[in-house]
């Protein structure tokens, strides 16, 4: 095969290819589209030269670890791997790695239009990337390719994203490592790379990192390294730039020693000679436009108090948005959160986690799984499954999550969010707002307003909740049901009153049920746990039977009364509400009660519940 051409479809139909985005001595990327999903993505494959060396199979095995070893590096500043499967083409199975496609330009490209950066524009930078390599190297393999053409910056927030591993430059056996043909690619390359040497490391990305600033800063490439090795001294950068500071000088000469063992032996140390301590923790720990002292939040975190943390995570932030009576953000106070605090908190959560935690580490995972700022319960189950918050199909309490490093990636911070949460909680607010960073915070429970579009006041049923009061609870639930229907008379709903009920009036009962049972109960539940039975408008007997045994209104193959009722924390889930279906009506006849609860999930859907 040489390429695939435009309009070609793969994986069962699942991406589209769109057109060749570039490619390289090994490897192919193409630009996809994935129709179901509505994104496009990029997907890089190994390219017909290599699909025709004797050794392919070789070469395609370490891609293919490599390329799933990087899937599991979810980090802010590297480019996110979505799956990784194989293709067949022509009479070759062809391993594929589908990649974000990301949204801004490279580097290169920006230095090109742009000229030489300042110190002050390009030093975060090469932070963020660095950061990037930190992480990359705790994973056990490095880049071998840094190069600003493998450096992007997203047209929002210009932050930098490191992509392009050249994975298949690591395949080569101990001794043969390729030269780099390409005389861009050889400035940057340190001499272990162009010699035939098998020894790389930390170390050798340290040299490509500094060169990659050199050219920032000057805006001319640097002596090739097999060059110096000739005793071609290479040129301070400073002589090109007389504004660079003596400080950043000495860190690019020290970073691009010719000899591995003379340059700093990782991008940290190499980082802390190019900024100093001071000025970096200043940078991570006291920015905030309201005066707030992230000091101890630091503490916590640098000493892996992860509770703790998580819990002043909280404090701080209600502090911040002014909602320490409340006990809990809402959206608009999300909105409102300013965007310097915001980009503190989750910078010290990626700094001191090494990029397993933080808002931005989780809103990676929750767009790579297609989540976007309308609630999709699917993609949002996903997301609990994948940062641990679910387990066994159940949202976790508070109380049972994981506090440790060897919790799931994303796992924390979550106190800020929580207010009591399982499935069908709340709205996922969503924004990226900050100038440098885009964060995401996922706002699990929001603050329920006593909304009603008819005048009915909720204020008993709010307090009878709050209280754990279930079973009154549940017979206010019937009666303002039935005043607000006009019902009181007859003394039980139909399913007319049902489709004609106030949207408003429905999501502040529902929401009042889930957040007081902490996600147990409510109208909500209870649709998610029919459909996912597969419950529709249309009666099945089998399905309503599986519905009825679930949330424990039958027993012993028989419907209850509501009399037989223990109104507690232990019933089954999505077991309250049940006064506003059987209040007048005594036992839950089969017919009856299925058409109230397929017309109440069918009415859910219609008020976007």
């Amino acid at each position: 095969m040489r390429h695939w051409p435009p309009g070609q479809q793969i994986h069962n139909g699942k991406y589209i290819i769109e057109a060749i985005l570039g490619g390289g001595g090994f490897g192919v990327t193409y630009r996809a589209q994935q129709p179901k999903e509505g994104k496009v993505v990029a997907i890089k494959t190994l390219n017909a030269n290599v699909q025709g060396k004797p050794n392919f199979r070789e070469y395609q095995t370490k891609f293919v670890n490599e390329a799933l070893s990087l899937a599991r590096c979810s980090h802010p500043h590297v480019v996110q791997v979505y799956e990784v499967f194989p293709e067949m083409a022509g009479n070759i199975e062809l391993w594929c790695m589908v990649m974000e496609l990301i949204d801004g330009t490279n580097l290169a490209e920006y230095l090109e239009d742009n000229g030489i950066l300042s110190e002050a524009k390009a030093l975060p930078i090469i932070q963020q990337v660095g950061s990037a390599l930190s992480f990359v190297h705790q994973k056990k393999f490095t880049h071998l390719d840094i190069k600003p053409q493998n450096v992007m910056l997203r047209k929002r927030g210009f932050e930098a994203v490191l992509i392009d591993f050249g994975l298949a430059r690591q395949v080569t056996a101990p001794g043969k490592l390729r030269t780099n043909s390409n005389s861009g690619t050889e400035c940057y390359a340190p001499i272990e790379l162009l010699e035939k040497r098998a020894e790389l490391g930390a170390y050798t990305d340290v040299y490509s990192l500094a060169a990659t600033l050199y050219v920032m800063l000057t805006g001319e490439l640097p002596f090739p390294s097999q060059f110096r090795k000739q005793n071609i001294p290479l040129t301070p950068p400073k002589q090109h730039n007389s504004e660079i500071s003596d400080r950043v000088n000495v860190a690019i000469m020290k970073g691009m020693e010719l000899e591995p063992q003379n340059r700093p032996q990782s991008v940290q140390e190499w980082l802390d000679l190019l900024i100093p301590k001071p000025v970096a923790a200043e940078t991570t720990r006291v920015v905030s436009a309201v005066g707030m002292d992230y000091t101890n939040l630091q503490n916590l975190l640098a000493s892996k108090k992860w509770r703790e943390a998580d819990e002043e995570t909280a404090r701080v932030m209600l502090k911040v948005a002014g909602r320490e009576k409340e006990g809990g953000l809402n959206t608009e106070s999300i909105d409102n959160f300013p965007g310097e605090d915001l980009r503190t908190i989750d910078q010290l959560w990626v700094k001191y986690s090494n990029g397993r935690f933080g808002f931005s580490v989780q809103k990676r995972i929750y767009k790579s799984l297609g989540g976007t700022r309308e609630y999709d319960s699917e993609v949002w189950e996903k997301f609990g499954d994948r940062v641990g918050w679910r387990k066994n199909n159940k949202w976790l309490y508070y109380k049972d999550l994981t506090f440790s490093e060897k919790a799931p990636e994303a796992h924390l911070p979550l106190r800020s969010g929580w207010v009591g949460w399982r499935l069908g909680v709340g709205w996922v607010v969503l924004f990226s707002r900050v100038n440098t960073e885009s964060i995401v915070l996922k706002q699990m429970a929001v603050e329920v307003k006593l909304v009603s579009t008819v005048g009915m006041d909720y204020t008993n049923l709010q307090n009878l909740l709050a209280t754990g009061k279930w079973k009154e609870a549940d017979e206010e639930t019937a009666r303002v049901m039935l005043k607000v229907a006009g019902r009181e008379e007859k003394g039980w709903l139909n399913i007319k009153d049902i489709e004609k009920f106030p949207c408003h009036d429905l999501r502040t009962i529902d929401q009042l049920w889930v957040q007081y049972s902490n996600g147990h109960f409510g109208f909500s539940v209870q649709k998610c746990i029919y459909q996912s039975l597969g419950g529709t408008t249309q009666y099945d007997t089998e399905v309503w039977y599986k519905f009825g045994d679930k949330v424990g209104w039958r027993k012993k193959d028989q419907w209850l009364y509501y009399n037989d009722l223990t109104f507690s924390e232990k019933l089954p889930e999505a077991h309250l509400p049940m006064g506003c279906f059987l209040k007048g009506v005594g036992k839950l006849e089969k017919l009856f009660g299925w058409g109230l609860v397929s017309s109440f999930s069918s009415r859910l859907v219609k008020c976007n519940i």
